[in-house]
């Protein structure tokens, strides 16, 4: 029994994978923004097919302020956690936006008897959101190999023999095309044509996108690539 608030405007469709995963406990909030004018044809029909078992609330946020979603989501939850008439005891926020962490971290010790974590998508890695991010621990690079004569050896496509593909031209086009009207920087493509390489999923190719494309324009570049990644990926399937 779990309820799913989705920050659509953060993740967009990549936040929606594992829809096939909710059941009839569940219930799924979409919170959407002025900006958000489309969903993909396939997330709509999986959530309108007879037989969807997750109850489904959308909560259009008109407003264009900054945060302006973000404090509405925070706001219907703190909703449903005061509301006598709600008895769920797990909440998922689903976005890639570390600043919901202290949310969570404000209703850990409020409410020991509900679990609440963040998601990049519904059924996606979850984050160590329940840690305060100043006290995440912090990884430790691996030591470089500093022994006399030694070779990095060349990256492998994990069968063993060194991996040299290239993004076909073809597809090299297609995706300067769906992005020229953006202004991303041109060295952003060579990002994107590495992430439609080796990513699986549309999450990785957004992981991609959020580290290098300008904040202010990674929402419209997601949108942008991600039924040309489908398509690519349908047709090229990753080995």
């Amino acid at each position: 029994m779990t309820t799913y608030l989705v920050d659509f405007e953060n993740t967009h469709v990549a936040g929606l994978d594992g829809l096939a995963g909710l059941t009839s406990d569940d219930v799924l909030v979409i919170f959407v923004g002025v900006k958000n004018k489309t969903i993909p044809v396939e997330a709509v029909i999986k959530m309108t097919n007879i037989g969807f078992p997750a109850k489904i609330k959308w909560k259009r946020c008109e407003g264009t302020a900054p945060n302006y979603l973000d404090f509405q989501l925070v706001s219907y939850l703190g909703y449903l956690l005061g509301s006598s008439k709600n008895n769920q005891s797990h909440y998922v926020i689903v976005t890639r936006d570390t600043g919901f962490d202290s949310v969570i971290d404000f209703w850990k010790p409020r409410r020991a008897d509900v679990k609440i974590e963040r998601r990049p998508a519904l059924f996606g890695v979850q984050t160590p959101s329940d840690i305060s991010p100043e006290n995440k621990p912090k990884s430790i690079p691996p030591k470089p190999d500093l022994k006399v004569g030694s070779k990095k050896k060349p990256a492998t496509n994990g069968s063993g023999n060194t991996d040299q593909k290239a993004l076909p031209e073809a597809w090299k086009k297609k995706i300067r095309a769906a992005v020229s009207t953006i202004g991303i920087q041109p060295a952003h493509y060579t990002t994107l044509y590495q992430a439609f390489l080796t990513s699986k999923e549309l999450p990785q190719i957004q992981s991609a996108i959020d580290k290098s494309v300008a904040q202010s324009k990674r929402a419209e570049t997601l949108k942008a690539v991600s039924p040309l990644f489908l398509e690519f990926r349908k047709s090229v399937p990753l080995g």
